[in-house]
């Protein structure tokens, strides 16, 4: 699952939601209101993205996909993405495949998932 973090470009906090696309029966319609809230944005601020719990399933929805590429995510997301991995994007809507940040911590562990999945990630512009 995913959060969305909206940041202004002068480094003030806007908004943070979450979108549980782990869950069978509401995921891939939580991965379309993500892909819905993203590019709802102007390009004015910056996102930070990041996950909880299980970012993998739901996460091949072409909408969100593509959401996710326009604010800088690389060509390898969601394939690069393992069960439970930790994942985070810090880009801007319109940015561009492959032009934002990406920091990503995950092996695969099957369905058991990575116990080791952690990132602490200092955000360079706040």
């Amino acid at each position: 699952s995913y959060n969305l973090a909206i940041i202004g470009l002068d480094g003030t906090f806007i908004s943070c939601q979450a979108y549980n696309v782990f869950n069978s029966s509401t995921g891939n319609a939580n991965a379309e209101a993500m892909a819905s809230a993203i590019t709802a944005l102007d390009g004015n601020q910056y996102v930070v993205i990041f996950t909880y719990d299980e970012p993998k399933t739901h996460a091949t929805n072409t909408n969100f996909v593509n959401a996710m590429k326009a604010c800088g995510a690389s060509s390898s997301f969601p394939s690069m993405i393992n069960y439970r991995g930790a994942y985070i994007l810090i880009g801007k809507y319109g940015l561009g495949a492959g032009n934002g940040v990406e920091y990503y911590k995950g092996d695969d562990f099957g369905s058991s998932g990575d116990p080791d999945a952690k990132l602490n990630v200092l955000l360079p512009f706040l």
